[in-house]
């Protein structure tokens, strides 16, 4: 995981790297239906990282889990600011394309369910 440059955004991407750590989240952030039909206890940190707008490598948090026969992406990406962003569905559409990609250019099997999280404080 690359170094954040914020001391906040390091703590929280310390403290949710950890699968167990992330699994409150989740629960307490997907929908009921998601919730359903993953298996929590199968989740595992992927790695993922993407050169963001200004050409910087940025790593954000990939966690890959059982979701019956097959393995679900859940992309959580860490939005530390004080005001909403109106351009986050595009942002995060765009990194999940990325993630599509890359899984595209290693197998040209069936792409994977990515369920996008945000977290956001302000």
């Amino acid at each position: 995981m690359s170094q954040a440059k914020d001391p906040h955004d390091r703590l929280v991407r310390h403290t949710l790297a950890i699968p167990e750590n992330v699994e409150g989240v989740l629960r307490a952030t997907l929908p009921s239906a998601v919730l359903e039909r993953i298996d929590l206890s199968t989740l595992r940190l992927e790695p993922g990282t993407y050169v963001d707008r200004d050409g910087e490598s940025r790593t954000d948090l990939l966690f890959s889990v059982a979701m019956g026969e097959r393995r679900a992406l859940l992309y959580v990406l860490l939005e530390h600011q004080s005001t909403p962003q109106a351009d986050m569905p595009l942002r995060m559409l765009h990194y999940m394309a990325r993630i599509w990609r890359a899984r595209w250019a290693e197998e040209r099997g069936p792409l994977p369910v990515i369920v996008p999280v945000v977290l956001h404080h302000g």
